[in-house]
């Protein structure tokens, strides 16, 4: 999962108002292409973190997690 975080946060740095203009598209009630291409890349986040989450819940829990 913190790979997944860290690669974000590189996406993010590069492209700093990458997230104001996808929320943007997302908050408008018509549908145009950019908003459903925001969509569908939530939703695949969505899905990528659900199965992070439920792999990591699968693992024994002895692992230290501590930093």
């Amino acid at each position: 999962m913190a790979a997944l975080m860290a690669s974000h946060a590189g996406l993010l740095q590069q492209h700093p108002g990458l997230v104001r203009m996808l929320f943007a598209e997302l908050q408008r009630p018509a549908t145009s292409p950019a908003r459903e291409t925001g969509k569908a890349f939530m939703q695949r986040f969505r899905l990528r973190l659900a199965a992070l989450i439920a792999a990591a819940q699968a693992e024994p829990t002895s692992r230290n997690t501590s930093p």
